[in-house]
């Protein structure tokens, strides 16, 4: 890539990322900032999408110049993104997260379900499986160890979809206020809930609320 190519593409990335700053800002007058990160196609109405290399989780800069700490963000909302880092780069991701949310506000995760009881569905997302995305993926989570991490962060863990480890389902007991997560039992029709993979589709869904000594 040539030094001009370069330019042209630093110059486009930081315009994006100037674009959601100000998205940050109008939210804060309106008096919530709700943030979905790793976007990709979705979007939810009331909810500023970002996603890399615009906004880059894992560059402590690109939190620092996006959030401040006099404008916290309310929620953050992650679906099926978080199984793409390693335990220690989530960790880094979760406590930039705190350091600029309001106290009592709420990360939601989605991820795959390290517990769900059928092992197609394992071998579909478990890292390096056989489904779409699972060459990028570095971790299988279940509830036990990301309810640690999420402590380890500085969040209470509230359940809201998961297996666990007797092959047990908790189902969806929540509203959407703290974000909604398209791949969950609730949200398949009947005859999609067990589709041509040939087994039920369900994620590992969990609020962790900041705790108010964070």
């Amino acid at each position: 890539m040539d030094i001009i190519t370069k330019l042209r593409r630093a110059r486009w990335h930081f315009i994006e990322r100037r674009k959601i700053k100000r998205e940050v800002n109008a939210a804060a007058l309106r008096g919530k900032i709700k943030v979905i990160v790793g976007a990709g196609s979705t979007g939810y109405s009331g909810w500023i999408k970002t996603d890399y290399p615009f906004f880059n989780l894992l560059n402590s800069r690109h939190w620092e110049y996006i959030f401040s700490n006099d404008k916290k963000v309310d929620n953050f909302l992650a679906e099926h993104v978080f199984e793409h880092f390693t335990e220690s780069q989530i960790q880094f991701i979760l406590k930039k997260a705190v350091e600029f949310m309001k106290k009592g506000g709420c990360f939601r995760i989605a991820v795959p379900d390290g517990f769900h009881p059928d092992k197609k569905y394992i071998d579909y997302v478990k890292p390096n499986g056989s489904g779409p995305g699972s060459d990028d993926h570095k971790v299988l989570l279940n509830y036990k160890c990301l309810s640690d991490i999420l402590r380890n962060c500085g969040l209470e863990p509230r359940l809201v979809e998961y297996w666990n480890e007797n092959g047990d389902f908790q189902g969806w007991e929540s509203e959407d206020e703290n974000g909604h997560i398209m791949r969950v039992m609730r949200n398949q029709n009947d005859s999609a809930k067990k589709d041509q993979r040939g087994f039920f589709y369900t994620s590992l869904v969990i609020d962790g609320i900041k705790n108010k000594n964070f």
